[in-house]
């Protein structure tokens, strides 16, 4: 038999011996490889193909492309593969999305809810963590250089992602207003968010007075980083890179028990959400869609 004889015997047998019985227990789950998964999906590809819904040559595409994955990789027990790993085995686009369609059409033939998780597997939703107000007042109380002070007020009151506060100029904290525009990464400053979204948001009157007080103290003009470079000759006026989170505002973070500087977003956004509805929210946030904040907040939003 070539390989395309063997997906469609497979894919037939399989039908055949699981009858397309709901739910598969334990001792059938551990059978279920990621060789399987790919074997099931190419014989359900071959039906395709010979009925005409796809050509031929897509199909052999995705043979060709499945068929390169490591031994070691298709041997792996389908129900307990992670997406990092998947990601990680498969660095091919292409390849990745063939292996996902994999997991969805066996699950959609095993009558199994269609999602990563195989064998109707419960995951626990994650949850953000979310900083309570006492949190963020006792770390702005604190005592730490003005710089860090202004960074954290901007992170916990503008909801700013650390990347972005990075990138941040004194113009463009301005009447009201923190315009959005860039951010910094390992690679150096980009010319867009992090989504590529650019936004304007409203700043807190305390949070521009405080920037504006920073800004005659550092003697810094109106197209110098807020947060940059003040004590060393060598680099002095330069922004500072993305190491400045973990090197001088986590072990700040730490003294209240907050840590990450995003967990100071997600604050942000248990604000906003009180406030505003979810699509003005996303907005503000600079997520690409609504959706994306109601997945991430859904359940911080009061009923």
């Amino acid at each position: 038999l070539d390989f395309q004889d063997a997906f469609i015997c497979f894919y037939s047998e399989v039908i055949a011996e699981r009858g397309l019985r709901p739910i598969l227990g334990n001792k059938e789950a551990e059978k279920v490889t990621a060789k399987t998964l790919v074997y099931f999906y190419l014989g359900y590809e071959a039906q395709r193909e010979k009925s005409g819904h796809i050509q031929y040559g897509n199909f052999k595409r995705k043979v060709d492309i499945l068929m390169r994955l490591s031994d070691e990789f298709l041997s792996r027990k389908g129900h307990r593969l992670s997406m990092n790993e998947v990601k990680e085995s498969i660095t091919d686009q292409s390849g990745l999305k063939c292996f996902m369609m994999a997991h969805a059409v066996f699950c959609k033939h095993m009558g199994i809810h269609n999602s990563w998780s195989l064998f109707q597997r419960k995951w626990r939703v994650k949850r953000v963590v979310c900083p309570t107000q006492g949190e963020v007042d006792n770390l702005l109380d604190l005592d730490m250089n003005n710089r860090e002070r202004v960074a954290l007020t901007i992170l916990s009151q503008c909801g700013l992602r650390s990347g972005e506060l990075l990138s941040l100029r004194y113009s463009d904290a301005r009447l009201g207003r923190l315009s959005i525009t860039k951010h910094m990464t390992t690679k150096g400053e980009k010319a867009s968010t992090k989504t590529g979204l650019d936004r304007v948001i409203a700043l807190p009157t305390d949070v521009e007075r405080m920037i504006e007080k920073y800004q005659i103290e550092s003697n810094s003009g109106l197209n110098d980083h807020i947060i940059r470079v003040l004590d060393d000759r060598k680099y002095k006026g330069r922004p500072m890179s993305v190491n400045y989170v973990s090197r001088e505002l986590l072990p700040i973070l730490s003294c209240v028990g907050i840590k990450k500087t995003h967990h100071l977003r997600h604050y942000f956004a248990s604000k906003i959400l009180k406030k505003v509805t979810i699509t003005e929210a996303s907005k503000v946030l600079g997520h690409k869609n609504p959706r994306e904040t109601l997945s991430t907040y859904s359940h911080l939003i009061e009923p």
